[in-house]
């Protein structure tokens, strides 16, 4: 929990790899600030879900569920910022507009995208391979995708609201949280929720 231009917010910040244990601390935490009306800001740095041994055997499918669950379900004011890497469905997860965020920035330097650039090798292997420079092929592909998976792209497509300087991100998210101040949100009536899996 934290103070944004005298408004205190709930900050989930996700780098690194998601964690099948990150994403159930991610929801439970979304879910608690929307009991008491504190708005979410959420700071996306994340490449991914977590790969090794131990994590084959979490059950990601109900704690990302449950994760995505959260953010949709929550009717506080949401305000997103990805500051890095947002690949996968994780862009979708968290605190997107998809799920009802109400603001969503990006950084210049933030790439949004389904895979890394790396990734590129691997599913234009064919075309990469049966041209005659390989190698320039693959640097051709990567730098048209740099193209799709750069966050002006994104702001193009609705995904974002604006791709900022990170030198006004307090500010931004500041006149944001200010601008959602007066929330108010009607929803339809419903017996229960729904839970995830």
């Amino acid at each position: 929990v934290a103070s944004i231009g005298g408004i205190t917010v709930g900050v989930v910040g996700a780098g690194g790899k998601l964690t099948a244990a990150g994403a159930e601390k991610a929801a439970k935490f979304v879910s608690m600030c929307d009991s008491f009306s504190i708005p979410v800001v959420t700071l996306v740095d994340c490449e991914g879900v977590a790969n090794c041994p131990v994590c084959e055997k979490a059950p990601y499918s109900a704690k990302l569920a449950r994760l995505a669950s959260a953010y949709a379900a929550s009717t506080t004011a949401k305000v997103t910022v990805v500051t890095g890497k947002a690949y996968g469905s994780l862009f979708t997860l968290l605190g997107s507009k998809t799920l009802g965020a109400d603001v969503v920035f990006a950084t210049p330097s933030a790439e949004i995208s389904v895979m890394p650039a790396e990734a590129v090798g691997f599913v234009y292997g064919e075309q990469i391979k049966n041209a005659k420079d390989p190698m320039a092929e693959k640097e051709a592909v990567r730098a048209e995708w740099a193209k799709v998976c750069s966050p002006v792209t994104a702001a193009r497509n609705g995904d974002l609201d604006d791709v900022i300087d990170p030198s006004e991100l307090r500010m931004r998210i500041a006149a944001a949280l200010e601008m959602l101040s007066g929330k108010a949100t009607v929803s339809p009536y419903k017996k229960h929720g729904n839970l995830p899996l």
